[in-house]
């Protein structure tokens, strides 16, 4: 999209998850309520995806300008046939015939994948209070360091008066007044 807007005098809008230049190319919702990506940004990859979806009309649009002018037309099919399919049956079979497609997690999956936790990615600190709570970790991991996360992360509210101090540029009296009138 960059180079579209450096070589030519378009300017380019926000177009969400559908690329100009690949067909299809989406997130769709599956019959369980989740969503997966799926990316057909090569003939063979769009050639296994419609053999997987056993939808012969669509063998017609072979090349990616053929499917980039029929857009809606693919996009409603590969959405039709992704909302007929569990995620994890899709996925699977999906994978099983070459085609690229990943789910899109949820926060909690995000932590609870054992890859992310096994990288360090999501990590447990001390909350400050007598237990733990989880915590995206630095997001480098280079040869020779070591990420280090500090300590527990403040409280709600518990830097509110120094931020009033020193950014709203307030006395301790007029943040006193503020606390004992309950705005703050």
């Amino acid at each position: 999209m960059l180079s579209t807007q450096i070589m030519t005098p378009q300017s380019v809008q926000r177009q969400g998850n559908k690329n100009p230049h690949i067909s299809p190319n989406n997130l769709y919702q599956t019959r369980d309520e989740r969503w997966v990506a799926i990316p057909a940004s090569t003939e063979r990859m769009w050639e296994r995806l419609v053999d997987v979806m056993g939808v012969a009309e669509l063998k017609s649009y072979r090349t990616m300008t053929t499917r980039l002018e029929h857009r809606e037309t693919i996009e409603a099919k590969v959405a039709d046939f992704v909302k007929s399919h569990n995620a994890d049956e899709l996925l699977e079979k999906l994978n099983h015939a070459g085609v690229a497609a990943g789910p899109i997690n949820s926060a909690e999956e995000v932590c609870n994948d054992p890859h992310i936790r096994f990288r360090g990615s999501v990590v447990e600190v001390d909350d400050g209070f007598g237990g733990t709570r989880l915590v995206q970790a630095p997001a480098g991991q280079f040869s020779g360091f070591t990420n280090t996360i500090g300590g527990p992360p403040p409280a709600l509210g518990e830097d509110t008066d120094d931020v009033l101090k020193e950014i709203g540029a307030l006395t301790h009296e007029e943040v006193s007044a503020l606390r004992s009138s309950k705005v703050i």
